[in-house]
């Protein structure tokens, strides 16, 4: 199955069964939810500024702040405020900056189409 027929078949999916699939995928969605609303992030967004792993890159350090840099043109203050959450609020966290790299993949294979 393809990426699109997959996103299209997400749509079918009965929405009490997609609850219960995983407390975590829904708190990852709510993180990206909040990094578009609150923080004004966008696909778009980052697809323009975030072509080098950046994406990927501060998903690691949130899984492992110890072994993994944070991007340096990020700048601390992300940074900081990552170091202090707890270790279930880092890697939902990290889940949200992996599914903000799949959307910037798609966003870039789409514009090229």
């Amino acid at each position: 199955m393809t990426i699109e027929q997959k996103l299209s078949a997400i749509k079918k999916l009965d929405a009490n069964v997609l609850l219960q699939i995983s407390e975590g995928s829904s708190l990852s969605m709510f993180e990206r939810y909040e990094q578009i609303t609150v923080h004004k992030f966008s696909i778009k967004l980052d697809y323009q500024f975030y072509k080098n792993g950046e994406l990927i890159q501060a998903a690691l350090f949130c899984i492992n702040p110890t072994v993994y840099n944070w991007p340096k043109a990020w700048g601390a203050h992300f940074k900081n405020k990552i170091i202090l959450k707890s270790q279930i609020e880092r890697m939902i966290i990290a889940s949200s900056f992996l599914s903000s790299e799949v959307d910037r993949i798609l966003f870039e294979i789409r514009s090229k189409e």
